[in-house]
């Protein structure tokens, strides 16, 4: 019976070929603006770095005087040098790497071409590790070579296909600012969304090209610049140098894979910020803030207020066609109510009137949904052109674009349930009169 009822289904959708386009198209465009906004809206403030986010985190301590407090309550995003060294040195301080960005000019070795600015990532030797970078070749640098101010460097797949032309580098000599570095890796692109380990540089800023020990990056020319920096007057200070205590500009990330890691690094952090109390460095004693990678993300509000507004109106247009959806069905099904009263008195049952109307919906919320799938591609390339920075390395993928599918059919069968519950509840001899 459940075949004839989807064949009798198949066969109104047939016989009223314009009010079931109309309906095939409500469905597409209903499914298709939220779906391409609110996939959007997952994607850059979503998760990051999926299977780490929640087992990598961000410290936040506050050094400044009160006076700056309160004008500014928000406690920095970055540390100062002075305590990232403190914190990455502790001796019961867990995998951690410290790191700050800016553009210095490079080229390759023996090279008679002008220095091209690249953007360069200073870290510590977990970063790789931490983050899940995966090498292409060669290896990153050591602890030692951390310690040691090793004039080493890692490409970036993309850096490597310009500088060397796509060939294994490693071994390879650069010139970068004033010094020679050789090159010991090549790692995969490195480029998630939101750029979560160092917002200052914009929440959807560029992948790096190259990565260099943190130490002797710090060695380099310093009119190159140390990344965004923030500092506030100090008495005693050596005016708004990076190096010195009272500017902020070092990102810390610290991997803490279980709860009471995470409770023991709360405690150690809580302790250090009461030893600069105790010690007149910090005026105030607060409490330090600790966010895992998704959360870092939420608090800082990352996803640009338009695309907000293009899933909230994305979702007003949702419900708009979603609501033309059932006036169409009610309409449509109330047009052949006498075919439906006819297979009531030769021995239909509500249950079969229900099923028939209810495929009928099913079969617009599909064709709807395949149609739905070109104009969710159609949206995101329209996005993509509209704001080109924003959707770098952001693509809509076939499993996205199916699941408008699915979403299309189950919409459709829950809007259906009304149209074809009423349709099925007419009693027949008042539709046969009619005849």
């Amino acid at each position: 019976m459940l075949g004839y009822s989807l064949e009798s289904a198949w066969h109104g959708t047939r016989r009223h070929p314009l009010m079931s386009a109309f309906m095939v198209l409500a469905v597409a465009l209903g499914i298709s603006a939220p779906f391409s906004a609110i996939a959007l809206v997952e994607r850059l403030g979503g998760d990051p770095l999926p299977g780490l986010s929640y087992t990598i985190f961000h410290p936040q301590i506050e050094p400044r005087p009160a006076e700056v407090i309160a004008r500014d309550p928000a406690m920095p995003a970055d540390l100062t040098l002075q305590d990232a060294e403190a914190l990455y040195q502790l001796p019961t301080s867990p995998a951690a790497a410290m790191m700050s960005a800016n553009r210095l000019p490079a080229k390759r070795g023996g090279d008679d071409s002008p220095l091209r600015m690249t953007h360069t990532r200073a870290t510590t030797w977990r970063f790789f590790s931490l983050f899940g970078l995966h090498f292409l070749a060669g290896r990153g640098w050591t602890s030692a070579d951390d310690n040691d101010r090793a004039p080493v460097v890692v490409l970036s797949r993309v850096a490597n296909e310009r500088i060397f032309g796509g060939k294994n580098s490693v071994g390879k000599e650069m010139q970068i600012a004033t010094r020679t570095f050789r090159v010991i890796g090549i790692v995969d692109d490195f480029n998630p969304k939101p750029h979560f380990y160092d917002l200052g540089s914009g929440p959807f800023a560029n992948a790096e090209d190259l990565y260099m020990p943190f130490r002797t990056w710090m060695d380099l020319p310093q009119d190159y610049g140390f990344g965004p920096t923030h500092c506030w007057p100090a008495s005693g200070q050596s005016g708004e140098h990076p190096t010195s205590p009272n500017c902020t500009w070092v990102q810390y990330w610290v991997s803490l894979t279980e709860p009471d890691a995470v409770a023991r690094f709360r405690e150690n952090l809580q302790a250090y910020v009461s030893s600069q109390v105790a010690s007149g460095r910090f005026q105030v004693n607060a409490t330090p803030m600790l966010s895992d990678v998704r959360r870092w993300v939420e608090v800082n509000h990352v996803v640009p207020p338009t695309v907000r507004m293009q899933a909230v109106i994305g979702a007003g247009v949702f419900l708009i066609c979603m609501i033309s959806a059932i006036g169409l069905l009610v309409a449509k099904f109330s047009r052949y109510g006498s075919e439906l009263a006819i297979r009531r008195a030769l021995g239909a049952t509500r249950k079969d009137i229900f099923l028939q109307c209810l495929f009928e919906a099913g079969i617009a919320g599909l064709a709807g949904g395949i149609l739905s799938v070109p104009l969710t591609w159609l949206g995101f390339r329209m996005i993509q052109r509209q704001s080109p920075t924003l959707m770098e390395g952001i693509h809509v993928d076939a499993a996205a674009l199916s699941q408008s599918v699915a979403v299309a059919v189950i919409v459709m069968f829950a809007v259906g349930l009304y149209p074809a519950l009423r349709s099925s509840r007419v009693a027949p001899a008042q539709l046969i009169k009619t005849l």
